[in-house]
This record gives structure tokens, sequence and C-alpha cells, in this order.
């Protein structure tokens, strides 16, 4: 998945985050390092349902929050992202708007909430040869009662996806094409983005074509990676957020130009 999209954008980005594994040249922004603390408080929210699914998610509010605050701390956040947090938790976990649906976007409440049956589940396949592993890490993977596999993705963003966006989205639809072939009696799947921040959530059916382009697609980086050698620079807008930016001259001369 993310690996895919590197080596679209740029060969040389690829070749230093997944064959040197080279440390980045520059910290991650701080609103990257704040979704990871707020995954954190749903993971943990999420974990705590799995075990005690009779009980609402707001009733692990508690676990929720220390769960972000380890990460406010291990991120080096401060405490107003700490309180911010707290909120966002909150606010999400109350109002669970990720089972309150029936699995289509502005659909009625579900009668038998979706059971929660994946956090941060990997879902593995391959891509071709015996060491073209494919493998993306799911937040959430929820049952309905009929057997449908939900995939919720859950996402700390203002920008929100429309359903015809999400449709399309490469990275669901893999993970839809994996859950498919792991699922194989399920007889939908469906892609759920959840925005805590709102809190609100889209969700869509994900059809056999989007899924198996995305396949297609992961298939051809898998042979381009294997034929490739020099793993040649492509400088463009990506430059800019790129976190080996700065030992690159090419990046580097392209974010000066900019």
């Amino acid at each position: 998945m993310s690996s895919t999209r590197e080596f679209e954008t740029c060969p040389r980005r690829y070749r230093f985050g997944y064959v040197e594994r080279r440390p980045k040249d520059r910290p991650v922004p701080p609103h990257w390092r704040f979704g990871t603390v707020v995954h954190a408080g749903l993971e943990a929210a999420w974990r705590g349902v799995r075990e005690d699914p009779d009980a609402p998610l707001a009733a692990h509010l508690v676990a929720a929050v220390a769960a972000a605050d380890a990460a406010v701390e291990a991120e080096g956040l401060g405490p107003d992202d700490r309180d911010r947090a707290e909120r966002i938790l909150t606010a999400a976990l109350e109002a669970d708007v990720v089972r309150d649906r029936d699995g289509a976007d502005d659909g009625p409440l579900a009668a038998v909430p979706p059971r929660p049956i994946g956090v941060e589940e990997a879902l593995r396949g391959w891509a071709g040869g015996d060491h073209d592993r494919v493998i993306g890490f799911a937040d959430l993977i929820l049952e309905h009662a009929d057997g449908t596999v939900e995939l919720v993705d859950h996402k700390v963003t203002s920008r929100r996806l429309a359903p015809e966006d999400l449709r399309d989205d490469f990275q669901l639809n893999l993970y839809g094409h994996l859950a498919s072939k792991r699922w194989r009696e399920a007889p939908r799947i469906l892609a759920t983005v959840h925005y805590p921040t709102g809190p609100d959530a889209v969700s869509v059916e994900l059809g056999a074509e989007g899924m198996r382009a995305a396949d297609r697609r992961v298939r051809a980086a898998a042979r381009a990676i294997a034929a490739e050698t020099e793993f040649p620079p492509v400088p463009s807008r990506a430059c800019g957020d790129c976190p080996w930016q700065p030992s690159c001259p090419e990046g580097s001369a392209r974010d000066a130009d900019v």
C-alpha cells in the first residue's frame, strides 16, 4: 500500500525508505504525530470492545485516554495536545458513529450492531513472486449480522472524502481485496472512513472491479520494483513533504525552484 505509493511517487524515495531503510532527515510533522495519538486511543477503546462486546464504546474511555497520554509522551507533544485528544476521544466514543450505521452512507441504525473482529489487523497477500508479500494494517474490522465485512479507517483530518472518492481509494480497495480472500463467504465488503474529529463517518460498498484494479496495481509495482536497479529520483510537488528531501540533491533543487 504505502510502499506502492512511494515507488509510484518517486523510486528514490522508495529506495531510501524500503531498501536502505534510511533514517528520516526531518521529523514527522506535528499534525501527523497528533493523529498517531488519537489512533492510539481509538485502538485501546476498540480492543476493549473485543474483550467486552456488550459494553458501550464509551465504557472504554479511561483506557483510551491512558493510551493517548502515553502516545503524547512518546511523540513529544504537549499538554494542549493531550487535552485536545481527550476531547476528541470523549466525543467519538460517546457518539460511536461507526456502529450506529447499517453500512450505507446516511442509512438507518443497524438493528444488530456489528462486532469487531480485528483491531490494527494485519491483512496479508502476495503480489506475484515468493518474496512479493503484501501487508497492510486495517485500523478496525467489523463483521455484520449477515456476514458483511466492514473495513474502518480512522482519519484525524478536517478534509472529508466524498463517497465517490472512497469507492476509488487505492488503499481501501486493496484492503478490500485482501479481506475478500480471507473472508470468502462475506456477501459484501464495506469501507468506512471514520472522522473522530466530527465525529462522523462515510461508508460505501467496495466493488469487485475496484478491488481487482488495486490488486493489479500492486502487482505491476512489484514487477517494476523487481526490475529496478537505480531507483532514480522523480522531482515533483511531493518533494516538499519527503522526509529525505534534505539529503536528495534533486529534491532540494526542485524545492528551491518552487
